[in-house]
Protein backbone atom coordinates (compact mmCIF):
# COMPACT_ATOMS: atom_id res chain seq x y z
CA UNK A 1 0.00 0.00 0.00
CA UNK A 2 3.10 2.12 -0.89
CA UNK A 3 0.75 4.64 -2.79
CA UNK A 4 -1.26 5.51 0.47
CA UNK A 5 1.23 5.78 2.54
CA UNK A 6 3.12 8.21 0.05
CA UNK A 7 -0.28 10.08 0.04
CA UNK A 8 -0.64 10.25 4.00
CA UNK A 9 2.52 11.80 4.05
CA UNK A 10 1.49 15.04 2.71
CA UNK A 11 -2.25 14.88 3.86
CA UNK A 12 -2.51 18.74 4.70
CA UNK A 13 -0.65 19.97 1.44
CA UNK A 14 -0.91 17.78 -1.47
CA UNK A 15 -2.27 14.81 -2.35
CA UNK A 16 -0.88 11.67 -4.68
CA UNK A 17 -2.74 9.90 -6.90
CA UNK A 18 -2.26 6.42 -8.70
CA UNK A 19 -3.76 6.53 -12.10
CA UNK A 20 -4.77 3.70 -14.67
CA UNK A 21 -6.29 3.31 -17.88
CA UNK A 22 -9.38 1.05 -17.50
CA UNK A 23 -6.60 -1.62 -19.07
CA UNK A 24 -5.01 -1.74 -15.83
CA UNK A 25 -7.62 -0.11 -13.90
CA UNK A 26 -9.35 -3.95 -13.56
CA UNK A 27 -7.80 -5.84 -10.53
CA UNK A 28 -6.18 -8.83 -11.22
CA UNK A 29 -3.78 -9.49 -8.36
CA UNK A 30 -3.22 -5.95 -6.40
CA UNK A 31 0.95 -6.13 -7.64
CA UNK A 32 3.76 -5.83 -4.28
CA UNK A 33 3.89 -2.72 -2.98
CA UNK A 34 7.18 -1.91 -3.28
CA UNK A 35 6.55 -2.72 -7.00
CA UNK A 36 7.17 -0.39 -10.06
CA UNK A 37 3.49 -0.44 -10.61
CA UNK A 38 3.17 1.36 -7.22
CA UNK A 39 5.62 3.86 -8.64
CA UNK A 40 3.57 5.82 -11.83
CA UNK A 41 1.71 9.02 -9.68
CA UNK A 42 0.82 12.54 -10.41
CA UNK A 43 -0.56 15.04 -8.92
CA UNK A 44 -4.18 15.16 -8.41
CA UNK A 45 -6.01 18.92 -8.74
CA UNK A 46 -6.01 20.55 -5.31
CA UNK A 47 -9.50 21.05 -5.14
CA UNK A 48 -11.02 17.62 -5.95
CA UNK A 49 -11.12 15.76 -2.57
CA UNK A 50 -12.51 18.70 -0.86
CA UNK A 51 -16.43 18.58 0.29
CA UNK A 52 -17.55 21.74 -0.50
CA UNK A 53 -18.84 21.94 3.28
CA UNK A 54 -19.01 22.77 6.70
CA UNK A 55 -19.21 19.89 9.58
CA UNK A 56 -19.96 21.82 12.72
CA UNK A 57 -21.00 19.28 14.90
CA UNK A 58 -18.07 17.11 14.11
CA UNK A 59 -16.10 19.91 14.58
CA UNK A 60 -17.64 20.89 18.00
CA UNK A 61 -17.06 16.84 19.05
CA UNK A 62 -13.73 16.68 17.83
CA UNK A 63 -12.04 19.77 19.32
CA UNK A 64 -13.94 18.32 22.41
CA UNK A 65 -11.96 15.08 22.12
CA UNK A 66 -15.22 13.56 22.14
CA UNK A 67 -16.59 10.23 20.84
CA UNK A 68 -17.08 10.59 17.06
CA UNK A 69 -19.79 7.93 15.76
CA UNK A 70 -19.58 7.93 12.10
CA UNK A 71 -22.54 5.94 9.78
CA UNK A 72 -21.31 4.88 5.96
CA UNK A 73 -24.64 4.30 5.03
CA UNK A 74 -24.83 3.03 0.99
CA UNK A 75 -25.25 -0.18 -0.81
CA UNK A 76 -22.69 -2.99 -2.15
CA UNK A 77 -19.58 -0.16 -2.50
CA UNK A 78 -20.43 0.32 1.35
CA UNK A 79 -20.77 -3.03 2.70
CA UNK A 80 -17.75 -4.61 1.15
CA UNK A 81 -18.14 -5.94 -2.25
CA UNK A 82 -14.84 -6.73 -3.97
CA UNK A 83 -12.73 -6.49 -0.84
CA UNK A 84 -10.68 -9.33 -0.07
CA UNK A 85 -12.52 -9.27 3.49
CA UNK A 86 -14.38 -6.95 5.91
CA UNK A 87 -11.72 -5.23 7.22
CA UNK A 88 -10.37 -3.82 4.11
CA UNK A 89 -13.56 -2.46 2.48
CA UNK A 90 -13.66 1.75 2.26
CA UNK A 91 -15.71 1.82 6.31
CA UNK A 92 -13.01 -0.07 7.90
CA UNK A 93 -10.41 1.77 6.26
CA UNK A 94 -11.93 4.70 7.33
CA UNK A 95 -12.01 3.85 10.67
CA UNK A 96 -8.66 3.48 10.79
CA UNK A 97 -7.55 6.83 9.18
CA UNK A 98 -9.39 8.77 11.26
CA UNK A 99 -8.37 7.31 14.58
CA UNK A 100 -5.00 8.03 13.41
CA UNK A 101 -5.66 11.86 12.29
CA UNK A 102 -8.16 12.25 15.50
CA UNK A 103 -6.71 9.70 18.01
CA UNK A 104 -8.46 11.55 21.09
CA UNK A 105 -11.55 11.48 19.08
CA UNK A 106 -12.26 8.23 19.69
CA UNK A 107 -13.66 7.59 16.29
CA UNK A 108 -15.55 4.60 15.10
CA UNK A 109 -17.71 3.86 12.21
CA UNK A 110 -20.79 1.83 11.22
CA UNK A 111 -20.92 0.08 7.87
CA UNK A 112 -24.60 -0.09 7.11
CA UNK A 113 -23.72 -0.64 3.64
CA UNK A 114 -26.39 -3.70 2.30
CA UNK A 115 -25.59 -4.59 -1.40
CA UNK A 116 -27.86 -4.04 -4.18
CA UNK A 117 -30.36 -1.31 -2.18
CA UNK A 118 -31.51 1.80 -3.93
CA UNK A 119 -32.29 4.98 -2.25
CA UNK A 120 -35.34 4.65 -1.53
CA UNK A 121 -34.49 1.01 -0.05
CA UNK A 122 -32.00 2.77 2.03
CA UNK A 123 -34.04 5.50 3.45
CA UNK A 124 -36.74 2.53 4.33
CA UNK A 125 -33.88 1.68 7.05
CA UNK A 126 -33.04 5.16 7.82
CA UNK A 127 -34.47 5.00 11.31
CA UNK A 128 -33.20 1.70 12.37
CA UNK A 129 -29.70 1.35 10.79
CA UNK A 130 -28.42 5.16 11.22
CA UNK A 131 -30.67 7.79 13.55
CA UNK A 132 -30.84 5.24 16.12
CA UNK A 133 -26.90 4.70 16.48
CA UNK A 134 -27.31 8.37 16.97
CA UNK A 135 -24.63 9.60 14.60
CA UNK A 136 -22.53 12.65 14.33
CA UNK A 137 -21.40 12.30 10.67
CA UNK A 138 -23.36 10.25 7.77
CA UNK A 139 -21.48 9.25 4.67
CA UNK A 140 -24.04 8.42 2.20
CA UNK A 141 -23.15 6.68 -1.64
CA UNK A 142 -25.83 6.62 -3.25
CA UNK A 143 -26.93 6.72 -6.79
CA UNK A 144 -25.01 3.91 -8.25
CA UNK A 145 -27.95 0.72 -8.94
CA UNK A 146 -30.49 3.39 -9.43
CA UNK A 147 -28.69 4.35 -12.35
CA UNK A 148 -27.47 0.68 -13.58
CA UNK A 149 -31.49 0.06 -13.36
CA UNK A 150 -32.30 2.61 -15.70
CA UNK A 151 -34.50 4.20 -12.78
CA UNK A 152 -35.74 8.10 -12.79
CA UNK A 153 -33.44 10.78 -11.78
CA UNK A 154 -35.97 12.92 -11.44
CA UNK A 155 -37.26 10.48 -8.36
CA UNK A 156 -33.76 10.12 -6.91
CA UNK A 157 -33.13 12.99 -6.73
CA UNK A 158 -36.20 13.47 -4.32
CA UNK A 159 -36.01 10.46 -1.95
CA UNK A 160 -32.35 11.76 -1.40
CA UNK A 161 -33.21 15.13 -0.40
CA UNK A 162 -35.73 14.22 2.03
CA UNK A 163 -33.85 11.57 3.40
CA UNK A 164 -31.08 14.07 3.73
CA UNK A 165 -33.36 16.66 5.64
CA UNK A 166 -34.18 13.94 7.63
CA UNK A 167 -30.47 13.28 8.96
CA UNK A 168 -30.20 17.38 9.31
CA UNK A 169 -33.04 17.69 11.30
CA UNK A 170 -31.11 15.01 13.80
CA UNK A 171 -28.45 17.38 14.21
CA UNK A 172 -26.49 14.82 12.05
CA UNK A 173 -23.69 16.42 9.61
CA UNK A 174 -23.68 14.30 6.21
CA UNK A 175 -21.33 13.43 3.21
CA UNK A 176 -22.54 12.30 -0.15
CA UNK A 177 -20.27 9.87 -2.08
CA UNK A 178 -21.59 9.70 -5.86
CA UNK A 179 -20.76 6.89 -8.43
CA UNK A 180 -17.72 5.13 -8.87
CA UNK A 181 -15.90 5.56 -12.32
CA UNK A 182 -16.02 2.16 -13.45
CA UNK A 183 -16.45 0.56 -16.93
CA UNK A 184 -20.23 -0.81 -15.92
CA UNK A 185 -21.02 2.68 -14.39
CA UNK A 186 -19.63 5.18 -17.43
CA UNK A 187 -21.50 2.04 -19.71
CA UNK A 188 -24.69 3.86 -19.05
CA UNK A 189 -25.95 6.61 -20.98
CA UNK A 190 -27.56 8.41 -18.35
CA UNK A 191 -24.08 8.24 -15.44
CA UNK A 192 -23.06 12.11 -16.13
CA UNK A 193 -26.75 13.45 -15.49
CA UNK A 194 -26.83 10.89 -12.31
CA UNK A 195 -23.11 12.35 -11.41
CA UNK A 196 -24.50 15.75 -11.76
CA UNK A 197 -27.84 15.43 -9.88
CA UNK A 198 -26.06 13.93 -7.10
CA UNK A 199 -23.71 17.38 -6.65
CA UNK A 200 -27.18 19.06 -7.10
CA UNK A 201 -28.47 17.85 -4.24
CA UNK A 202 -25.36 18.25 -2.10
CA UNK A 203 -25.32 21.95 -2.98
CA UNK A 204 -29.22 22.30 -2.74
CA UNK A 205 -29.09 20.65 0.42
CA UNK A 206 -26.01 22.28 1.52
CA UNK A 207 -24.25 19.01 2.70
CA UNK A 208 -20.53 17.53 2.02
CA UNK A 209 -19.65 15.74 -1.42
CA UNK A 210 -17.02 13.26 -2.33
CA UNK A 211 -16.95 13.12 -5.74
CA UNK A 212 -15.72 9.58 -6.16
CA UNK A 213 -16.67 9.44 -9.99
CA UNK A 214 -14.39 12.35 -10.00
CA UNK A 215 -10.91 10.83 -8.18
CA UNK A 216 -11.50 7.66 -9.60
CA UNK A 217 -11.91 9.10 -13.21
CA UNK A 218 -8.58 10.92 -12.63
CA UNK A 219 -6.82 7.78 -12.07
CA UNK A 220 -8.16 6.70 -14.61
CA UNK A 221 -6.88 9.10 -17.18
CA UNK A 222 -3.42 10.17 -15.51
CA UNK A 223 -2.71 6.53 -15.17
CA UNK A 224 -0.12 4.71 -17.24
CA UNK A 225 0.39 0.55 -17.66
CA UNK A 226 2.69 0.72 -14.35
CA UNK A 227 0.00 1.90 -12.18
CA UNK A 228 -2.04 -0.17 -9.63
CA UNK A 229 -5.35 -1.78 -10.44
CA UNK A 230 -8.14 -0.19 -8.12
CA UNK A 231 -11.04 -2.41 -9.73
CA UNK A 232 -12.68 -5.66 -8.81
CA UNK A 233 -12.76 -7.97 -11.95
CA UNK A 234 -16.27 -7.44 -11.88
CA UNK A 235 -16.09 -3.79 -13.55
CA UNK A 236 -18.09 -1.89 -10.78
CA UNK A 237 -16.14 -2.36 -7.22
CA UNK A 238 -13.49 -1.18 -5.71
CA UNK A 239 -10.58 -3.98 -4.66
CA UNK A 240 -8.49 -3.23 -1.43
CA UNK A 241 -6.67 -0.99 -3.11
CA UNK A 242 -9.53 1.35 -4.36
CA UNK A 243 -11.16 0.84 -1.28
CA UNK A 244 -7.71 2.04 0.81
CA UNK A 245 -7.24 4.52 -1.45
CA UNK A 246 -10.75 6.21 -1.19
CA UNK A 247 -11.32 6.40 2.56
CA UNK A 248 -7.59 7.94 3.14
CA UNK A 249 -8.82 10.47 0.58
CA UNK A 250 -12.04 11.03 2.20
CA UNK A 251 -10.16 11.20 5.86
CA UNK A 252 -8.14 13.68 4.70
CA UNK A 253 -10.73 15.71 2.88
CA UNK A 254 -12.89 15.72 6.08
CA UNK A 255 -9.32 16.61 8.62
CA UNK A 256 -9.01 19.46 6.03
CA UNK A 257 -12.23 20.53 6.49
CA UNK A 258 -12.12 20.38 10.08
CA UNK A 259 -9.06 22.28 9.91
CA UNK A 260 -10.16 25.37 7.81
CA UNK A 261 -12.50 25.65 10.99
CA UNK A 262 -10.86 24.55 13.73
CA UNK A 263 -8.29 26.45 15.60
CA UNK A 264 -4.05 25.24 15.21
CA UNK A 265 -4.70 24.32 18.72
CA UNK A 266 -7.41 22.78 18.23
CA UNK A 267 -5.99 20.51 15.93
CA UNK A 268 -2.45 20.56 17.89
CA UNK A 269 -4.67 18.59 21.04
CA UNK A 270 -5.71 16.09 18.75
Amino acid sequence: MAFCDNVRRRKFSSFRLIAAAFSVFLALPPAPADSASQTAASTAPRDMPRLGTTLTGLRDRVAAGQPVTVVAFGSSSTSGAGASAPQWGYPNRLAAELATLFPNARVRVLNKGVGGETTRQMVARLDRDVLAHKPDLVIWQAGTNELLRREDTAQYVRVLSDGIRRLKAAGVDVILMDAQYAPSVIAQPRHAEFVAATRRVAEEERVGLFSRFAVMQYWSRAGGEKAPRVLDPDGLHMNDLGCGCIAHLLATAVAETLGSQMTRSDLSSQ
